[in-house]
């Protein structure tokens, strides 16, 4: 872990460089999931925790997670529980947003804003949890394996996921191989597919914050039914640079 707080009040979390986080040789070994992650807010250890602040940070260079964190009310764009921070190279998720449990207002509606990753090689930014909206705003993706990715895990009639003013890049001009088409001959993490952005999935439940099973992951994969009454709406989403079906490393 990089910094990793549990069962805390009053912590702020401000200004930070984490750096190369890597997964334990001891757990590699033994082909368990290691959950390893530059900055955990109160997401190894759920609950317990209030008034934490994660705010201006960068990590880069870790596998599983690049940060978790608490999101917050929707467009309440005061709160400064997990804001301006930015994940980039990435081996996995740039974050994990999920509800504060002790704000009741985020079981109905929890947003995610002001984040930013690139150069990850699974979703820049995901949420996946029981509440009746989700909502992602003002927040830039490039060169990632996906981008936002908001999701509903739980039954409802009037399910809403939602992403306004947020914009996708796709394949950077830093490369991530030593020369055009490697990944037709070798594979390696630079030959990381690029997508801009999965649809919306409202399942009858969702995962936890950070999945210990092999079966879980990645976050995003669908193992539940699907919910009924589930709507997705997109507002202001720019898809910038997607200009091939390949990269220029020779991913697909």
């Amino acid at each position: 872990m990089g910094i990793n707080i549990n069962r805390s009040k009053n912590i702020t979390v401000n200004g930070n460089l984490v750096v190369d986080i890597s997964q334990r040789t001891v757990v590699a070994l033994d082909k368990a999931t290691d959950v390893v992650g530059g900055i955990l807010a109160c997401a190894y250890v759920t609950g317990d925790c209030s008034d934490i602040s994660v705010i201006n940070n960068i990590v880069a260079g870790t596998t599983f997670v690049g940060f978790a964190g608490y999101g917050h009310e929707c467009n309440k764009y005061t709160s400064k529980a997990f804001k301006n921070n930015t994940a980039h190279s990435i081996e996995g998720v740039g974050a994990v947003i999920f509800q504060d449990p002790n704000e009741a207002s985020q079981r109905v509606c929890m947003e995610g804003s002001y984040f930013y990753a690139y150069k990850t090689t699974e979703d820049g930014a995901i949420s996946y949890f029981s509440y009746k909206e989700v909502q992602y705003s003002n927040m830039i993706f490039i060169d990632c394996g996906y981008g936002p990715n908001t999701m509903i895990g739980q039954e409802g009639d009037d399910l809403v996921a939602r992403m306004k003013s947020i914009k996708i890049y796709g394949e950077s001009p830093a490369r991530d191989c030593f020369y055009e088409g490697e990944c037709d001959s070798r594979w390696h993490a630079g030959c990381t597919s690029r997508n801009g952005m999965m649809i919306s999935y409202f399942s009858t439940s969702g995962k936890d914050v950070l999945p210990r099973s092999k079966s879980a992951l990645p976050i995003h994969k669908i193992s539940k039914d699907a919910s009924w009454g589930g709507r997705s709406e997109y507002d202001g989403i720019e898809f910038i640079g997607f200009t091939d079906n390949r990269t220029w490393c020779g991913a697909s």
